[in-house]
């Protein structure tokens, strides 16, 4: 048998160091789901506003009932958000796996990253977009599935800008950014004959 060629490790470009806090999980887990929630608080409020014109339309005979519907959809419009980060907030004591620090090492070939509980490769190409927010930088692997890291992590704003370089280089800021999908070119103009 031939021996196995020994495979060079990718030289490391960036390496963090960074343990998540509640409070980032609990930020970072609701950030894919903010329109989804935001449509929901928005739903219930307009059912509360249409259960209260009905209210108005028959009152006074069965208006109440209608009045108690609307006043528990506004109840429960404001209560969600709550409920959301509790029980994230719960899920993040349950699971300790969830606040291990992670190494992420950053190279040519993807991002790294171990903690005690798991080692993971993420090659570049199975990112479609990566997402910068005021607290936090997200690296999509799809709807609904990133990886975040939070800007906590990085001592100066050079140290800010080089990150946000790299994953601009290897992922680049969205996967909808506009291409050109073929060359255009203006005709070149024919004499015209009289």
């Amino acid at each position: 048998m031939d021996p196995i060629p020994a495979v060079a490790a990718p030289t490391t470009l960036l390496r963090i160091e960074y343990t998540p806090t509640q409070a980032e999980f609990v930020e970072a887990s609701l950030y894919p789901f903010r329109t989804k929630r935001l449509r929901g608080m928005l739903m219930l409020v307009i059912g509360a506003l249409m259960f209260i014109g009905l209210g108005v339309l028959n009152w006074p005979r069965s208006s109440s009932w209608y009045f108690v519907l609307s006043v528990g959809l506004i109840v429960s419009a404001l209560i969600n958000p709550y409920v959301a980060r509790r029980t994230l907030a719960d899920y993040f004591r349950q699971h300790p796996q969830l606040s291990e620090t992670a190494i992420a090492s950053y190279s040519a070939e993807g991002v790294f990253v171990q903690t005690q509980s798991v080692d993971v490769l993420v090659r570049w190409h199975a990112f479609t977009h990566f997402a910068e927010t005021r607290r936090f930088f997200f690296l999509h692997r799809g709807p609904g599935n990133p990886f975040f890291l939070a800007k906590r992590v990085f001592a100066t704003p050079a140290e800010l800008d080089a990150y946000r370089a790299l994953l601009v280089q290897y992922i680049g800021r969205t996967s909808m950014a506009s291409q050109q999908g073929f060359p255009v070119s203006p005709a070149e103009s024919q004499p015209q004959s009289v």
